[in-house]
Order: structure tokens, then C-alpha cells, then sequence
């Protein structure tokens, strides 16, 4: 093929590319249009029906209740006694008692955390001084120390939600007074 058929074929793709772009573009912008046009025409309706339809509905009665209804929902509540119930709970979740909680849970809530050890002369201290803890049962509970192995094994983890608090309490094999004779 020589330099002129190749000339002429390259601006007949040129041309022809530009044509089909031109045509695309046009006939696009027209079915874009005309879908405008419908999505305009079908609001504009409904907006009309809803003006017209909100003019026909009478305004609405508000209910007043009267004393006896007043003096019957009081009986129900009496005769259900709903309102001993409520107290109930209210007094269950004053009392908030250590609690243990998974590995994953730790730490999760927000709380602050603390890491405590549990030597095997039943002796539990701060981690990092080695402190002694006399009040466990209102730290960890009184049975903390009994839930080594349920998920790890020396480790136990503990909310305690009157302190905000969440306690990991690591095992130690040894004996306390071995370690810190007195």
C-alpha cells in the first residue's frame, strides 16, 4: 500500500470517528432530555394531587382524656403491679457486683484497666508494685480466683462496674511470702 491509500484510509477513520462521536453525543442528550422532561411532568402532578387532596381533609380531633380513663389506667397499673416492678429493677441494677468477662472483652468498654497478680498462697496484689489487696471481694469478687482455666490458663479477667474498672488477674505459681518474706 502506498503513502496516499494510507493517508485516505486514516482520515476516513478520522472523519468516520468523529461523525459517530457527534451522532452518539446528539441522540444522547436528547433521550436524557426527554427523560428530564418526564421525571418534571410526573412531580409536578403528584405535587398537585397532594395540594389538592391536603385541602379536602377535615383537621383532626384531639383526644382529651377525661377523669374516668385517668382513674382506670390508675387501677390497671395497681392491679398489674407495674410500678412495684419498676422498683425492683431499679434496685437490681444499684447492686453491681465484679464480674468475670472474656479476654476479648477486656478493656473494651471504655473502663480503666488494671493488672493484678494472684500468687498460689492465695494472695493478690497490684501488679506493678506488688501492693497487697485487702478488700478482693469488693474488687474482684469472692470467687474471681476460682475461674483460672476458663479461658486462659493463668489468667482470669473482671469487670467491675461501680469502679469502672476491668481487672486482668495473672497466676503466679509461687508463694508471696517466699518471694517478699516480712
Amino acid at each position: 500500500m502506498d503513502k496516499k491509500n494510507l493517508f485516505m484510509l486514516a482520515t476516513g477513520i478520522v472523519i468516520g470517528s468523529c461523525a459517530t462521536w457527534k451522532y452518539v453525543s446528539v441522540k444522547e442528550r436528547n433521550r436524557a432530555d426527554e427523560e428530564i422532561a418526564d421525571v418534571k411532568r410526573i412531580y409536578s402532578s403528584k405535587k398537585n394531587q397532594e395540594e389538592n387532596s391536603s385541602e379536602d381533609i377535615p383537621e383532626k380531633e384531639t383526644y382529651t382524656p377525661i377523669e374516668e380513663d385517668k382513674n382506670h389506667n390508675k387501677e390497671i397499673i395497681e392491679k398489674m403491679n407495674y410500678s412495684s416492678f419498676s422498683k425492683k429493677v431499679e434496685k437490681e441494677k444499684k447492686v453491681e457486683r465484679p464480674y468475670i468477662i472474656t479476654p476479648e472483652d477486656f478493656g473494651e468498654c471504655g473502663y480503666s484497666t488494671v493488672s493484678l497478680t494472684y500468687y498460689a498462697d492465695d494472695v493478690l496484689t497490684y501488679e506493678d508494685d506488688d501492693e497487697l489487696i485487702d478488700n478482693r471481694d469488693e474488687i474482684v469478687g469472692d470467687d474471681a480466683v476460682n475461674h483460672f482455666g476458663e479461658y486462659e490458663d493463668d489468667s482470669v479477667f473482671v469487670r467491675n462496674d461501680a469502679k469502672k474498672c476491668d481487672y486482668e488477674i495473672l497466676y503466679d505459681q509461687r508463694n508471696y511470702h517466699d518471694i517478699y518474706p516480712e
